[in-house]
């Protein structure tokens, strides 16, 4: 069989139109091609078998055998050529088999569909650009499994045109194109999870800052920096401070610091006031003339009555401190008079500073135990 013009003109573009032989070029030298393998030695009309060769090479080639040294380094890479272009060639069919078979997903949904009765029945006709919109589809990655509600839908639409079937089809798959892009931009603005535990780091991370904060500035007002059980009390505070949320909405780290002057433990009463609780405001409220004399009274008993148990003699200033805030609170609380004289005198007696422990508790009726 006589090489195509094709062929020819392919050889001697793949060739650079020059000879495998002695690399003569075009226009000093006329091209031929040439048949690595003589036609009259069962040489193929194949581009492995071809290669592009001047007259005179060509001539004097004749049917000479591949034996030849130079017939055969120009066979060894047509073979090489040819088995480049073999595995270029199955590269392509690899790149376009996504393609292919998303459209044959789509062709197998629709064929499943037709007009007509028996050998009559027919399938609805596709317009000539069907292809180039379904490969849009994909590209836009449209899940080909999706085809086949699509494709429901539009032929069970009867008010929809045989002839608009197809157009219908796209109008249902660019809105589940445009569903899928809204929810991806979704996963992308909302807030994520955080993952498990990391809420936790999160407060022991903001506790610990805080801690450091607190400890620094108890120690510039010294002498001492705070003992174990002014830690622990800070500790729980802040800890409250963040199960409320206060730290999405509010620097604590101020809080900390002036509560550290102050040598106290609890930060929140250091608040902006909208962010403290109904309890918190109502404690900071003047006592009435009443509630003071009853407290001077209360505060005298259990100093007295802590003289008389200690060999140290009196309560310190900040044991003072932390009982006037206890016996404050018990006061805002209306609690009987007699009940915090005798808790004052409880708590003088065993040197505690803690009234409220003293104090009676309600029981579950709303009375006293």
């Amino acid at each position: 069989m006589a090489v195509s013009k094709r062929l020819r003109y392919e050889i001697l573009r793949r060739d650079n139109h020059t000879c495998r032989y002695c690399g003569a070029t075009a226009p000093d030298a006329p091209l031929r091609i040439d048949h690595v393998t003589p036609v009259a030695l069962g040489g193929a009309d194949t581009p492995d078998n071809l290669v592009t060769a001047c007259q005179d090479c060509n001539s004097g080639k004749s049917s000479a055998t591949t034996d030849a040294a130079v017939v055969a380094d120009v066979a060894d890479d047509a073979m090489r050529w040819a088995a480049a272009m073999r595995q270029a060639a199955s590269n392509l069919v690899e790149q376009e088999k996504p393609k292919l078979e998303y459209r044959d997903a789509f062709l197998g949904e629709w064929q499943r569909w037709g007009v007509g009765k028996g050998a009559e029945r027919k399938a609805v006709e596709l317009p000539a650009g069907w292809k180039a919109s379904v490969d849009r589809f994909r590209v836009a990655g449209l899940p080909m499994q999706i085809w086949a509600d699509i494709v429901d839908t539009a032929m069970g639409n009867d008010k929809v045109l045989e002839v608009n079937k197809f157009k219908y089809s796209c109008g249902i798959a660019w809105n589940k194109v445009t569903a899928m892009q809204e929810d991806a931009r979704r996963m992308l603005t909302d807030e994520p999870e955080p993952p498990a535990g990391a809420n936790e780091r999160i407060r022991d991370l903001v506790s610990c800052h805080l801690y450091s904060t607190w400890a620094w500035a108890w120690q510039r007002t010294g002498p001492d920096a705070p003992g174990k059980a002014d830690a622990q009390e800070f500790m729980q505070d802040v800890s409250e401070m963040l199960a409320r949320g206060l730290s999405a909405q509010v620097d604590l780290t101020e809080q900390a610091y002036l509560a550290g002057l102050d040598h106290a433990t609890d930060p929140s009463t250091y608040l902006p006031t909208e962010f403290k609780t109904t309890e918190q405001i109502a404690s900071e409220l003047p006592l009435s003339d009443v509630q003071y004399e009853a407290g001077a009274g209360v505060l005298s008993l259990w100093i007295s009555r802590w003289e008389e148990m200690s060999v140290e003699g009196g309560p310190t200033r900040r044991d003072e401190e932390a009982f006037l805030e206890q016996l404050t609170a018990a006061l805002r609380a209306g609690h009987d008079r007699d009940w915090i004289l005798y808790a004052a005198d409880l708590a003088g007696g065993f040197l505690s500073t803690d009234l409220s422990y003293y104090l009676p508790k309600p029981d579950a009726q709303g009375g006293n135990v």
